[in-house]
């Protein structure tokens, strides 16, 4: 009966958080992708910081509590859209793939400096980074429709 309970609640956890969620998978595997071809171990901390907040995330979005709700939109709106989605996908992939394809390397490495960014040389690499700017939005909409879904509801009695 207890482990019914639990897979109805990540499952509704998932359902309400799916493109967070999949932001997230996606971010680690990308960053488990670059430490290895370009032997960058640095780049694998984002699992340590990615696995966590989407287990934050399931358990909260799953929660009847309008206050674990907020919490869950609030990560969403935080980590996987604001710090994947527009930081690393659009800044650190979409936009380095844009001033590297129209203005050239010199261009590039001006903004983005060899010892943190990679010049696009690798076709999955950046496909899969410039993917996380574009899954951001879907993740925005599940962020703020637990916020506005909560908005006017207080934490019932347990």
């Amino acid at each position: 009966m207890a482990s019914d309970s639990i897979e109805i609640a990540v499952k509704g956890g998932w359902k309400s958080s799916r493109f967070a969620i999949a932001l997230l998978i996606l971010t680690i595997l990308h960053h488990a992708y670059g430490a290895a071809i370009y032997g960058t171990p640095w780049r694998l901390h984002v699992a340590f910081v990615a696995v966590p907040v989407a287990g934050a995330i399931l358990i909260a979005s799953q929660s009847r509590g309008a206050s674990w709700q907020r919490i869950a939109g609030i990560l969403i709106l935080i980590f996987p859209v604001l710090l994947i989605g527009l930081i690393e996908g659009g800044y650190n992939h979409l936009l380095k793939n844009i001033v590297y394809f129209t203005r050239g390397a010199a261009a590039t490495r001006s903004l983005f400096p060899s010892s943190l960014y990679e010049l696009p040389d690798n076709l999955l690499f950046e496909v899969t980074g410039v993917a996380q700017f574009f899954l951001a939005p879907f993740a925005a909409m599940e962020g703020v429709e637990m916020l506005r879904q909560t908005a006017f509801r207080g934490d019932s009695p347990k």
